[in-house]
């Protein structure tokens, strides 16, 4: 949970979901180690897929989805992320 929240911390400053996007609380049920993390090279559907699924499981709540989405990324796909305007 820590490094979760550290992760968020690090992502605040080059967020780009847009301000009026509700900050959620995480679903206690909620385990983002188990998503796989994708890197930007592999299937990139799959990737979605499997993270729908997998906050559907819990709670379906596009907001939450939208927060936990880049603790998902690594690599050049964070950097993708970052980037985005």
């Amino acid at each position: 949970m820590v490094e979760a929240q550290i992760h968020i911390q690090e992502l605040i400053s080059k967020n780009p979901i847009h301000p009026s996007v509700p900050t959620k609380e995480y679903p206690f049920e909620f385990e983002i180690s188990k998503i796989k993390p994708f890197y930007g090279i592999e299937n990139s559907k799959e990737h979605l897929t499997t993270f729908y699924f997998a906050c559907n499981k819990i709670n379906h709540d596009d907001a939450l989805m939208l927060q936990i989405f880049p603790m998902t990324l690594v690599d050049q796909a964070k950097y993708w992320y970052k980037n985005l305007k």
